[in-house]
Order: structure tokens, then C-alpha cells, then sequence
């Protein structure tokens, strides 16, 4: 497999899985991002959530292929095998509790 290849594969491959963990991880956070602080509590979820959900995974896959642009061959076929195999895991997390998650985001805020 050719480095380009392989580092736009891993780029998009960690952005897709880290964007999928943040859809799964984001409303169960917001009881206590509410704790802490009501004012993020609404920035976060309420006027900007899209934004920095892409952020946090563009940011993530960026560093995720620049770390593993100097990977050999063999342990290239095995680190795109895991990612595989995570955002499968991923995927079908999120579609057996995405009855759940839509209750989460549509519960009425805590303002």
C-alpha cells in the first residue's frame, strides 16, 4: 500500500470513528458539563454541538495519521485492520441504541 494511500485511508477512517464515539459520548456527558457550568452546557449543546463534534474529530484524525505516517508495511495492514474493526464495533453500537440516543437529545434541558 502506498504512504498517500494509507494516511488518507487512516485520516478518514480515525475521523469517521472518533466522530462516531463523540455522537456516543457527547449526551451522556452533558448532566455534568451542566453541573459545572450552565453557560457551556448551552454553548456546547445547544448552539454549536455540530461544529465542535467535526472539530474534535478532524483534530483527532489529524494527529492520528501524522502519528502513524512512519509505519511499515505490515503493521499498516494492522493498524487499518483495528480501525476496521473499531468503527464496526462503532456502527453497530450506535445503531442498536439509536432509539436511546434520540431520547437523550430530545429530554428537556436542564435550564
Amino acid at each position: 500500500m502506498k504512504k498517500f494511500s494509507f494516511l488518507s485511508s487512516a485520516f478518514v477512517l480515525s475521523f469517521v470513528i472518533v466522530f462516531a464515539a463523540c455522537l456516543l459520548l457527547f449526551p451522556f456527558l452533558s448532566e455534568g458539563v451542566h453541573r459545572i457550568s450552565p453557560d457551556l452546557y448551552t454553548h456546547l449543546y445547544f448552539d454549536r454541538f455540530a461544529l465542535y463534534t467535526v472539530l474534535v474529530s478532524l483534530g483527532t484524525a489529524s494527529l492520528v495519521s501524522w502519528a502513524c505516517r512512519n509505519l511499515k508495511v505490515g503493521a499498516r495492514s494492522t493498524f487499518l485492520s483495528i480501525q476496521l474493526g473499531v468503527l464496526v464495533c462503532l456502527v453497530l453500537v450506535l445503531y442498536f441504541s439509536s432509539g436511546y440516543l434520540g431520547e437523550a437529545f430530545s429530554r428537556p434541558s436542564y435550564e
